[in-house]
């Protein structure tokens, strides 16, 4: 767990770089290794998170929770941006598209699992 931690501190802390325009700083030879460290660390992350065993059933529904709200705040922050896009009368055609990957691999993956279970 302390790993999770830590790497997600980390890509917390790029991201937040980035959002604050600070990739305009750098050198395009300095983002392009601050993009590959990224890129790395953010691999690892999932790697870590796909590995994360429930020792037993509250675990278990612990984890589920977290991913269920993880995936509504996710949703939910992707779509008001695009509210908030729409609104102000330009659109950044990435963000109804990975939205609309959200939605349907969830779909996807929720009839997977009920139809080999």
């Amino acid at each position: 767990m302390k790993k999770e931690i830590i790497v997600t501190f980390v890509l917390a802390l790029l991201l937040a770089f980035f959002s604050t325009g600070g990739d305009r700083l750098l050198s395009h030879f300095m983002l392009m290794w601050v993009c590959i460290a990224f890129i790395i660390l953010f691999v690892i992350g999932v790697i870590l998170f796909l590995k994360e065993k429930p020792r037993d059933e509250r675990d278990e529904v612990h984890y589920m929770n977290a991913d269920r709200k993880a995936y509504m705040f996710g949703s939910i922050f992707l779509a008001g941006i695009v509210v908030y896009q729409g609104m102000w009368g330009f659109m950044d055609p990435l963000f109804p598209v990975v939205l609309l990957i959200m939605i349907l691999s969830r779909m996807l993956f929720l009839y997977s699992s009920r139809n080999n279970n």
